[in-house]
């Protein structure tokens, strides 16, 4: 059997190691070379590109960071994580909000066209095959489950013209291990 992971010294070390593993493989596999070839911000490039501000972005909001301040605090100051994106370290929060203000319409048809195009190599849904695999099969589920007042995020809610009444199908779609007794 061949090990797959090991320990060894480290310059810096991180408390996001599974953000910094997916950071290293999308680098390794070129993942954001479309947001560079396809996005044009026409921004002065002093340290850090429009698309490694994206890309801060995008870290940001994996890492839990609800508002654009939190980066400083949050992911900046991890070196380890942003060297595992490809950066030298990640850009100031004011630098990733300039950027995300500077988007025209052009800008958001530009980013578009990038993601499409790593939609297009990297879905699965693209790729499948229907005359050999069967139809692909997508289970969309908008419906709303009950929670507490006392759950964390909960707020009252609309779904669809009920009054918050619990659905009748509810119970069947939620796993035993997870459902309590009322």
């Amino acid at each position: 059997m061949h090990q797959l992971l090991g320990l060894s010294d480290m310059k810096a070390n991180t408390q996001w190691a599974p953000l910094a593993l997916l950071g290293y493989r999308l680098q390794q596999r070129k993942f954001f070379d479309p947001l560079y070839q396809y996005l044009d911000l026409n921004q002065k490039q002093l340290r850090y590109s429009s698309q490694d501000k994206l890309i801060t972005c995008l870290v940001s909001i994996m890492s839990g960071c609800q508002a654009i301040s939190h980066i400083d605090t949050r992911i900046r100051p991890d070196r380890a994580l942003a060297q595992a994106w490809g950066l030298e370290c990640f850009a100031q929060q004011s630098l990733v909000a300039d950027t995300l203000n500077r988007f025209t319409e052009i800008h958001v048809a530009q980013l578009r066209r990038a993601v499409n195009v790593i939609y297009l190599r990297e879905g699965r849904a693209v790729q499948h095959d229907a005359t050999r695999q069967g139809l692909l099969i997508l289970d969309v589920d908008l419906t709303g489950l009950p929670a507490s007042k006392q759950a964390q995020g909960s707020r009252k809610g609309y779904f669809s013209g009920k009054k918050g009444g619990v659905d009748a199908n509810w119970p069947a779609s939620v796993p035993l291990s997870i459902m309590k007794p009322c």
